[in-house]
């Protein structure tokens, strides 16, 4: 390595002071990052990849421990003075988390996190602080900036979250920006998106990144040159094509097989499960949610009119934008979120005003996988007790030797070992903690769930093992799931139908093969068209197509 590299890591090793012991997570750790530069770090969850990241500001917790070299534009920041390193972050070096509702402030508006962004980087008022914030929010692709200023983070869709955040991150033009899974949140058209802002803004500013991410299409789609970890080590690196294509390690090899491929999905999709033929688990008619936007001020109606039923037995792919509905929907058929109108029948039970009782009764045979693992799982509880809690809130099981076992045998069943089980969420990576929230949902023998991107945090070896235990218990438990994604190639993969929504209203549905494979609608076709595939070559000539239609469009 020379010093021409702006990011150049060197021998890097990291461990954590645990309980008396150095736990090393990795190992000599050496890569690097020229200007304008986009370089991808990929892996399986747990591999290292973001500790290596965070390690670059500094952003590690106390008990990290770490040894070796990291070098900015020639500057050594192991060390750095605690005062050059926060200034290094945000002016030099930015970064946008995995989980933007833990990343951001609850009880802040979207408009004061980007102005104390903007002014804690520069000498500039507040008022036009708050026009760059608006300019930044429409950068990104959100609905009506200005009033989004307004909004707090729990009134924006989980992808609304993660573009503000990236407002944020760029919003003193750094010249490097680590991005940790910046597009695991996003629908396929904002991804696409995101993506095309990013490089945008890498030509015109020099910018480099370094992005983190388990989706090989987004590494294909953007990526100059590719490292690949696990267990801590670099295992492989290259140029993206020589990954690709000509790859030689067993560990890159198997990574690029698990990944699903909307393009190459064979027509015949054995996993997807049908009804039954049974009365439908879910039935929905006429739903009309509104959300309060205000003193006097008309509601938002957030979906409008939707009808559709989930039969016995059977998984039901739910696919849109970010904001179109998605996740509302699936709130307000457990009783989560209030229904202005309409019906939604849940096991039998009707959820529009239903007894409290009643609704009580309803969850013990309904479970839920949240999108946000960070913010679902109670950080002050170890993850074997949060996984048979609803054992014991719903008086199930009470003996505590039963729910230690029950908890370390559904642990092993979604690839995390079984003394974990005394550990606490934060000890885990945001694959981990995904896979603790599906083990919880799965503790009580649901007869329905509802899945919100359940796979999103997920790397994709872990996505497909994931994806065949929902099918492998789907089969031997007969539960029926709304699986709520924005990835339409894990959709078709396991889904029997899907049902499209754009902006609170049902576009189309029907079979995923007829839906995904030969859409009707234009809505739907420029969805799929916004998929990354995992082949560079295939990559570029999608990316060209799609930004010469867009500039027909416009």
């Amino acid at each position: 390595m020379s010093d021409t590299h702006l990011l150049e890591i060197s021998s890097l090793s990291v461990a954590f002071r645990i309980d008396g012991e150095n736990v090393e997570v990795t190992h000599g750790v050496d890569l690097h990052v020229d200007e304008g530069e986009v370089v991808a770090l990929v892996g399986e969850s747990g591999s290292g990849k973001s500790v290596t990241a965070m390690s670059v500001t500094d952003l590690l917790p106390p008990n990290a421990l770490r040894s070796g070299s990291i070098r900015f534009a020639g500057e050594e920041l192991l060390t750095a003075s605690e005062e050059r390193i926060r200034k290094l972050r945000g002016d030099d070096v930015a970064m946008i988390f995995q989980e933007p509702m833990t990343a951001l402030n609850p009880v802040y508006t979207i408009g004061t996190h980007l102005v104390e962004a903007i002014r804690c980087h520069r000498d500039i008022t507040r008022e036009a602080a708050l026009a760059e914030a608006t300019g930044l929010l429409e950068q990104v692709g959100l609905p009506e900036p200005a009033a989004m200023l307004g909004r707090y983070p729990h009134e924006i869709s989980g992808g609304q979250r993660q573009r503000a955040m990236i407002a944020m991150a760029i919003s003193a033009r750094p010249r490097l920006l680590i991005a940790d899974e910046p597009t695991t949140a996003l629908d396929v058209t904002v991804q696409a998106g995101i993506l095309d802002l990013l490089l945008r803004l890498r030509t015109e500013l020099g910018m480099a990144i370094l992005i983190i991410t388990h989706d090989m299409g987004v590494v294909a789609d953007v990526a100059d040159r590719v490292v690949v970890m696990q267990h801590g080590l670099v295992v492989d690196r290259g140029t993206t094509d020589h990954i690709f294509y000509d790859s030689s390690q067993t560990y890159t090899r198997d990574l690029l097989e698990a990944v699903p491929d909307l393009s190459a999905v064979a027509m015949t999709r054995s996993g997807a499960v049908a009804a039954t033929g049974e009365a439908p688990t879910l039935e929905v008619a006429g739903l009309r949610i509104e959300y309060r936007t205000g003193w006097r001020r008309a509601p938002f109606v957030a979906v409008d009119d939707v009808s559709f039923t989930v039969g016995d037995g059977e998984l039901v792919g739910l696919v849109g934008e970010s904001g179109s509905g998605k996740s509302t929907i699936g709130r307000a058929v457990l009783g989560l979120t209030p229904i202005q109108a309409g019906s939604a029948r849940v096991v039998g039970t009707e959820i529009v005003g239903v007894r409290r009782q009643d609704l009580r009764l309803m969850r013990r045979t309904v479970s839920v996988v949240f999108q946000d693992p960070g913010s679902s799982l109670n950080p002050r509880v170890p993850i074997g007790r949060t996984i048979t809690d609803p054992l014991r809130w719903n008086r199930i099981e009470r003996d505590e030797r039963v729910l230690r076992k029950t908890a370390e045998d559904l642990l092993e069943s979604v690839k995390i070992p079984r003394e974990w089980a005394d550990r606490y969420p934060h000890e885990l990576s945001g694959g981990q903690r995904q896979r603790v929230s599906i083990a919880r949902a799965i503790s009580t023998r649901p007869r329905f769930m509802v899945a919100d991107e359940p796979t999103s945090a997920l790397d994709v070896s872990v996505q497909a093992s994931v994806l065949d235990l929902l099918q492998e218990l789907q089969r031997s438990m007969g539960f029926s799931c709304l699986f709520i994604s924005h990835d339409l190639a894990v959709v078709e993969r396991i889904a029997s139908r899907v049902i499209v929504l754009r902006k609170g209203e049902i576009v189309e549905q029907g079979t995923a093969s007829d839906i995904l494979r030969a859409p009707r609608e234009p809505y739907t076709q420029a969805l799929i068209a916004a998929v990354p595939v995992p082949d560079p070559r295939r990559q570029r000539v999608r990316r060209a197509e799609r930004l010469a239609a867009a500039g027909r469009r416009s």
